[in-house]
């Protein structure tokens, strides 16, 4: 008998405790989840609710040809998956080879973003945009006979940023320039502080 009570005994502390161990080892396993989960989330998502974005780069189209672009975003989080940005640049071009101009253009731009956080093992986020605004076109003379020149348009474009895991960002979109009705291929690299 002292026996079986001996064996009971072992028996009903080895349950107690396997149970114990079982419990505990169970909620170490969720938290372990839900901290991977939380530094996946972290990794993916801006940490910082607002960010400068500089960018230089280039647009093709008509009647523009080439023209070169140089920028600066500011950015702000307004709520989770969408920021409003201010978008300020120069740009540099040459209508046509005998136009005794040089155009300098300062597009000043407002900018939705809806930035998408990616599970990639390069890319980080996939920000939608557009932007609306007003451009400033300065035409300053090369020769000494040339006259200046000021006008002024709306502007208007929408596109996508690819931002990196290295915070570089490729911006790839469409915007008006001298045109009011002829968007102009826009590709820009920048980087994301």
């Amino acid at each position: 008998m002292k026996n079986y009570r001996n064996i009971l005994t072992i028996s009903l502390l080895c349950f107690i405790f396997s149970s114990w161990f079982g419990l505990y080892a169970e909620e170490k396993e969720d938290a372990l989840k839900v901290d991977s989960v939380n530094s996946v989330k972290n990794e993916n998502s801006d940490e910082k609710w607002w960010y400068l974005q500089p960018n230089i780069g280039f647009l093709i189209g008509y009647p523009v040809g080439l023209t070169l672009n140089a920028g600066l975003d500011f950015n702000v989080r307004v709520v989770e998956m969408f920021h409003i940005g201010f978008n300020a640049e120069l740009r540099l071009a040459k209508i046509a080879p005998k136009e005794e101009t040089i155009a300098l253009g300062v597009p000043l731009k407002l900018r939705p973003i809806v930035p998408i956080s990616v599970d990639n093992k390069f890319l980080k986020i996939c920000a939608f945009w557009f932007a609306g605004g007003i451009n400033l076109i300065f035409d300053v003379p090369v020769h000494e006979d040339a006259s200046y020149f000021f006008q002024k348009n709306f502007i208007y474009g929408f596109g996508i940023d690819l931002i990196f895991k290295n915070n570089l960002v490729l911006r790839l979109g469409a915007e008006n320039y001298f045109s009011d009705y002829y968007p102009n291929l826009l590709v820009a690299l920048g980087y994301r502080f």
